[in-house]
């Protein structure tokens, strides 16, 4: 794919490129020269040796002659000129801030195909742009140097540009050329950027381009058309992806509005027998079956929206045309704000699930509780639970279908590449920017009535303490089995703190009703039974007297994600196999009978 392809696929028939190299009229370069006056001295131009002389006591008047002197040459060395001063600069920039030479600029013109006419100098730019906008410029693209090298106050002057475009309703493509950028920082480059333009331009797509790609002293023409091509894509892609954004905000508002209207007409009555018994039913708060109602319509249309809307297909098949261009250099991590989208669409967080009071389901995660002595100073442990989701569920009534789930442990994954043994899995995502593997072969029995303190916890801590209160805002089974739950480790606390001189003893004869797996490999000794620890701290640290079982809930995979596990468990269990295989050790071999009665002794 040429470049002319390349823009094609953006959609752009024209490029527009604004840069202080387009400096080409006597009065342009002039001011050039006189706003930076130190840099010309250094250049030893002798033609204007007198004219910066008389700069030094009348900068007006020296500013004028420069301009005159620069009038009466050949346009061969008016060119010489810029292209001296351009060199002289780049030795007051660090190396890395190379300005680029004329011929290089000239090379990336004609190979976007640059007329004469669009190379514009920043002097005079604003009406001709607004002029393109007015008459619509989605079919162009805006190659815009970042600094106009006529003093430090025009060091942005290329968003200047940006912010007009923006004002003007522009529909074209934003490239900024920059040195201060390399192609491996542009898109950081993007971000700073962005940001400096919070406020003024909220959401204008906007493609840095390095100018050290467009260098020519480390390769020749074909690398700068590569570099090119490059940088049409990551434009495209910016592009693509910004105007399917725009017309997904206007679905979500759209159908939000729609959802809220429908939901609105229902009669109280109905909604109190659909939604509010329904909830109760199931085992959740009242505004879950709204939110479900909710996440459905919106989810629905954006679907939709990206199934039939010509302006986001349009988009769609931009992106697959430009799969024809690879991108180089790929950084090795996914990008933080991908690796938001995705923790949000596999993992519901702690802050969201215990201060809800959300009762516990197949895919909470549980970890050790690092507030405790006894596990402060252990590994990092994880733990999933398992179970069928409509058993496990705790109803209005305080019933569940069961009383027992599996609890299996998780572990970060070293060897990225090591496969899978048949009773392991390999989570299909990351936590904590980490692989894990749920250990099949590890999974206990746990029980669900001691788990459930954990949803009495702002916390989620399973934990019981002295005077822990029922709090506020219990979904109906939660309020029912409070009581259930807690009074006999409020009885249990008490005789331990009562036992002074030996506050296990009274834990003995409760020892089954503490006892949370019925296995105990290393991954579950520390929190196979519970226990009984003392008051302590002081301040905002103190801590009542307590039966804990050492874990805390610090999260929850979401379905389909944590049915994989449960399915992938379920597999490993019915798994049929014999006990041994009697045909590893090969036969033992027997001699021929013939063999050996020809080899005995005669009688």
């Amino acid at each position: 794919m040429n470049i002319e392809e390349a823009l094609a696929c953006l959609g752009s028939t024209r490029v527009i490129w604004i840069d202080d190299h387009f400096n080409d009229t006597p009065s342009l370069l002039g001011d050039m020269l006189a706003d930076n006056i130190e840099i010309t001295q250094k250049c030893g131009f002798e033609e204007l040796g007198e004219a910066i002389t008389q700069f030094k006591y009348n900068e007006e008047a020296g500013r004028s002659a420069i301009i005159h002197v620069l009038a009466g040459l050949s346009k061969e060395r008016q060119s010489e000129i810029r292209e001296v001063y351009f060199r002289q600069e780049d030795n007051a920039e660090p190396a890395a801030e190379r300005e680029l030479s004329g011929s290089e600029v000239t090379n990336a013109c004609d190979l976007l195909k640059i007329a004469s006419e669009d190379r514009w100098p920043f002097d005079g730019y604003e009406k001709k742009l607004q002029a393109l906008c007015e008459i619509g410029d989605a079919e162009i693209s805006y190659m815009v140097d970042l600094k106009d090298s006529r003093g430090e106050a025009n060091d942005k002057r290329g968003l200047d540009v940006i912010k007009l475009l923006y004002n003007s309703g522009s529909k074209g493509t934003a490239f900024i050329l920059t040195h201060e950028a390399s192609p491996d920082t542009e898109s950081q480059t993007e971000i700073n950027l962005r940001q400096t333009l919070e406020g003024a331009v909220p959401d204008m797509p906007l493609c840095v381009v390095s100018k050290e790609r467009l260098t020519t002293q480390n390769g020749g023409e074909h690398d700068v058309e590569e570099a090119l091509r490059v940088a049409i894509k990551r434009a495209g892609l910016k592009r693509s992806v910004h105007e399917v954004l725009n017309h997904a905000r206007q679905t979500v508002s759209r159908s939000f509005d729609d959802a809220m209207q429908s939901l609105l007409q229902v009669p109280p009555e109905q909604l109190d027998k659909y939604a509010v018994e329904r909830a109760y039913k199931e085992g959740v708060s009242e505004m879950h079956v709204i939110e479900r109602a909710l996440t459905a319509h919106i989810s629905q249309q954006i679907r939709v929206l990206f199934g039939t809307d010509e302006h986001v297909l349009k988009s769609t098949q931009r992106l697959r045309t430009l799969r024809g261009i690879p991108l180089k250099n790929l950084p090795d991590t996914d990008h933080r704000n991908l690796t938001a989208f995705r923790d949000a669409e596999v993992w519901e967080t702690e802050a969201l699930i215990n201060s809800g009071f959300a009762q516990i389901a197949c895919g909470d995660v549980f970890e050790f509780d690092k507030t405790e002595q006894k596990t402060r100073d252990a590994g990092p442990k994880r733990f999933v639970l398992l179970a069928q989701p409509c058993d496990i569920g705790l109803r209005s009534n305080g019933k569940r279908e069961i009383q027992t789930a599996v609890l299996a442990p998780l572990k970060a994954k070293q060897d990225l590449a090591k496969p899978d043994n048949e009773k392991e899995y390999t989570l299909p995502f990351m936590l904590d920017d980490k692989k894990w593997v749920c250990d099949l072969r590890d999974a206990t029995p746990v029980k669900l009535n001691i788990l459930d303190l954990a949803s009495f916890r702002a916390d989620g801590i399973v934990r019981f303490d002295k005077v822990q209160q029922k709090p506020p805002g219990l979904v109906p089974g939660h309020d029912l089995i409070f009581a259930d739950r807690t009074s006999l480790f409020g009885q249990i606390v008490g005789l331990c703190e009562a036992d002074k001189a030996d506050p296990d003893r009274p834990l003995g004869p409760y020892r089954n009703e503490l006892q949370l797996t019925f296995a105990s490999p290393n991954a579950f000794k520390l929190i196979e039974n519970g226990g009984y620890q003392g008051s302590d701290g002081t301040g905002e640290k103190a801590r009542d007297a307590r039966i804990t079982w050492y874990l805390k809930r610090c999260g929850r995979i979401r379905m389909p994600f944590a049915s994989a596990i449960l399915d992938r468990y379920v597999g490993v269990v019915n798994r049929q196999a014999f006990d041994v295989d009697y045909m590893d050790n090969p036969p033992r071999k027997i001699e021929p009978q013939v063999e050996k009665a020809a080899a005995a002794p005669a009688v």
